[in-house]
């Protein structure tokens, strides 16, 4: 099994907007809804390049389809309504994030909460919308983690994603990125850490948390009001990209534009420290609208931008080249 791929970039971050001691949001850009997430007023295409950034570079157009996300990491309590939790729960709680969740099993959340609010789900695995006809996720199989289960990678893998569903998803990298950036697409006013130059301020990570998970929402937000994008746990990017950092690292991985490619699997089923674990996830929403029959039926799988390709293929998790791109229509 291939080891993850890690990239180190260089440090910039998001417009600092601390809602909590009482300064306003920028005017469009979100605002906290009753239902723990904040409505995203963002372009449908970002044009501008930031300095540092490998998403909004020269010469591309990422598209963002995100018009709602959660403020927080999904919780252990929210995990654990839909999906049974692996880890040993040495750590945190309840209301501390999710955390040594597999790219799988967020895909597995996500569809199981759309269907049990009544929503269009966003995944489609093995031609079918429900997680119940996917079987057992596959298991991780690196250092002291467990063998692999036997289950086929490859179905997995072949993941398509409706952007124009109305359910729950991962973000798009760069989804993830506007939002750490608190929709702030200019060079101006970046700063290194989503809400903050100064990280103790905004994230959970290796010199403030004791080595331990802490509950969502109690740093400072970004200026979109979003919590603990920076540290605290790993976010799983639809791309099978991590970004955000933890609270096992330093402050170089907790920046907004740091990414790493990383197989879609690791983390640690028994609560045993295997490399590169840490990862939980954020969910996002391309609509407001409600019902089942909410939005298209345009499913889309992982593409690197210049396979030129159809649909039915997936990019590789190690792929720079899709790093930040999303699929390919």
């Amino acid at each position: 099994m291939k080891k993850p791929l890690l990239k180190l970039t260089a440090v910039l971050g998001v417009g600092l907007g601390l809602v909590a001691t009482g300064c306003s949001l920028k005017k469009g850009a979100g605002k906290t809804t009753a239902n723990g997430g904040v409505v995203i007023d963002a372009p449908s295409k970002v044009t501008d390049v930031i300095e540092g950034s490998e998403v909004f570079i020269e010469g591309h157009t990422p598209e963002l389809w995100v018009k709602w996300a959660s403020d927080h990491e999904v919780t252990q309590g929210e995990y654990e309504k839909y999906c049974g939790y692996r880890d040993a729960r040495a750590w945190g709680g309840s209301n501390c994030p999710a955390f040594n969740v597999s790219w799988y099993d967020a895909l597995v959340y996500c569809n199981k909460r759309s269907i049990d609010e009544g929503l269009k789900p966003c995944y489609k695995i093995m031609g079918s919308t429900n997680p119940d006809d996917w079987g057992e996720t596959p298991v991780a199989s690196y250092g002291s983690c467990p063998e692999p289960t036997g289950i086929d990678e490859g179905a997995w893998n072949a993941a398509k994603c409706n952007f124009g569903a109305n359910g729950y998803r991962l973000p798009t990298t760069a989804e993830w990125e506007y939002l750490a950036r608190g929709g702030n697409t200019s060079s101006k006013g970046q700063t290194t850490y989503s809400g903050s130059n100064k990280i103790k301020d905004v994230a959970w990570y290796e010199g403030n948390s004791e080595k331990t998970t802490h509950e969502v929402k109690k740093m400072s937000p970004n200026a979109l009001g979003l919590y603990d994008m920076s540290g605290n746990v790993w976010e799983w990017c639809w791309e099978r990209v991590r970004r955000g950092g933890s609270f096992e690292d330093g402050s170089d991985m907790c920046t907004v534009q740091y990414s790493d490619s990383i197989e879609p699997l690791l983390y640690y089923p028994d609560g045993s420290h295997c490399p590169y674990g840490c990862i939980g996830f954020r969910v996002v929403r391309s609509s407001l609208s409600n019902g089942s029959d909410g939005g298209s039926d345009d499913y889309v799988g992982l593409e690197s931008e210049s396979s030129g390709s159809d649909n039915e293929s997936t990019s590789d998790y190690g792929d720079e080249e899709n790093w930040g791109w999303g699929p390919v229509p």
